[in-house]
């Protein structure tokens, strides 16, 4: 057994992490269809795996719950190929992804800190180069080469996406596991306002991380600095009234569009592009509810490879490249049913519960470095969930991977004594 083969999964993984990150769904298309970059990694990390220690201190209940998900969506992509082709296994996505929580979770103790400290890089080259790609994006388009023999360019980045991002960087901040210079701070705080005026979801997604930092660690004085900055910023945009209009976009980064993010996100704000969004989301959410939990798809539901958007009757493009209905909890709901729906929430939540309880045994041990770093991998991956409650995002490559690569390095920080079935 070779320290290079098992160090390989650790430098691809952090190689997808880093393009996903940066140039979102620009870097997802790299490669031949439907041999992209995300899925090459996948089968040449999960080579590696199986023999170079796949088994290696795996936490079994994770395993079997993993497992279980995997062999019944297997199943139902096979009926859905049947039909649909190639299609079924591009929806697939939403599961096959979770094989890299399997491979994260069978590296070593000195791979999973080296993973870690690549993620908390990644994270701050976010921050820095961020900004000059959301740029080059909207006043530069004409100037953005696309992927060969595809209508994709090479830099496709999402502010929602982008916000996720951004709100690991500000928990690395709070929880002081990497601290920004004074300069970077205030880098940060500009483009959460940016981001957050272009999305919604993205800055609920932000919201809800540093929310869970809070709650985890109440005495964080760093919680009231950054409440001061934000209040600081947003009262500038107040006085000042300044409106910078983005290409592409109609929303204006603005005191106003911020007020109106906030009211949108739970009440009616009365501007009639949010709320035709909301309504437009929500009468597609009761219709996949009617015919799964109320209807004839209650147990697997549609499968996979048929477009949910034109068979729900919810198809807003010309092009029909809308296949999903921005929300993954639906996503899942429609496309395998209630039991489908059932598997996946217990797993998220026994990772949530193992979670906590490592928090709480890591608090009572005092090891503070333990500790942080748990409070990260929740407020992270809950800003995942989040977003993906709002967008087409944990579905495809740029939030999925780096879904279940948190996932996975969340059951490795646990203590498999305590953890696990003995």
């Amino acid at each position: 057994m070779t320290m290079s083969g098992k160090r390989a999964r650790v430098s691809l993984i952090s190689f997808l992490l880093l393009g996903y990150a940066l140039f979102g769904k620009g870097f997802a298309h790299m490669g031949i269809h439907p041999f992209y970059v995300g899925e090459v990694v996948l089968m040449i990390t999960l080579f590696i795996s199986f023999f170079y220690g796949f088994f290696n201190k795996f936490n079994l209940p994770f395993i079997i719950l993993i497992v279980i998900y995997v062999c019944m969506n297997t199943v139902i992509m096979l009926f859905g190929i049947e039909y649909y082709g190639i299609m079924a296994i591009r929806d697939s996505a939403i599961w096959y992804y979770s094989l890299f929580a399997l491979i994260v979770m069978a590296l070593n103790v000195n791979d999973k800190n080296i993973l870690f400290k690549r993620v908390c890089i990644v994270l701050k080259y976010t921050v820095i180069i961020a900004p000059i790609l959301l740029i080059i994006q909207k006043f530069y388009t004409d100037f953005i080469p696309f992927w060969p023999g595809s209508d994709i360019p090479i830099i496709y980045i999402k502010p929602g996406d982008v916000l996720v991002m951004l709100s690991g960087v500000l928990c690395l901040h709070l929880l002081k596991i990497q601290v920004l210079n004074p300069i970077l701070f205030i880098l940060l705080m500009i483009e959460i306002l940016v981001f957050g005026t272009l999305n919604r979801g993205g800055l609920l997604s932000l919201i809800v991380a540093v929310l869970f930092v809070f709650l985890l660690n109440p005495k964080n004085r760093r919680i009231l600095y950054l409440l001061m900055s934000g209040t600081i910023l947003i009262s500038f945009l107040w006085i000042s009234q300044i409106e910078l209009n983005m290409p592409g976009s109609k929303r204006a980064v603005s005191f106003e569009q911020i007020q109106d993010n906030v009211l949108s996100i739970s009440i009616n704000s009365g501007i009639d592009i949010m709320e035709g969004t909301k309504n437009f989301r929500l009468e597609w959410w009761n219709d996949i509810v009617n015919y799964t939990i109320y209807g004839d798809y209650f147990y697997f539901g549609k499968g996979y490879g048929v477009n949910l958007a034109d068979d729900d009757g919810h198809q807003v493009l010309a092009d029909s490249s809308l296949r999903s209905p921005h929300n993954i909890f639906m996503t899942i709901l429609a496309r395998t049913g209630v039991v489908g729906l059932t598997i996946w929430l217990f797993l998220i939540l026994k990772w949530y519960a193992s979670m906590f309880t490592e928090v709480g045994m890591a608090k009572k041990s005092k090891d503070s470095v333990k500790t942080a770093k748990i409070i990260f991998l929740i407020a992270f991956l809950s800003a995942y969930l989040v977003n993906g409650s709002f967008d087409v995002y944990l579905e495809g490559p740029v939030g999925g991977v780096w879904f279940w690569v948190i996932f996975g390095l969340g059951v490795l920080h646990l203590d498999y004594k305590k953890h696990s079935f003995n």
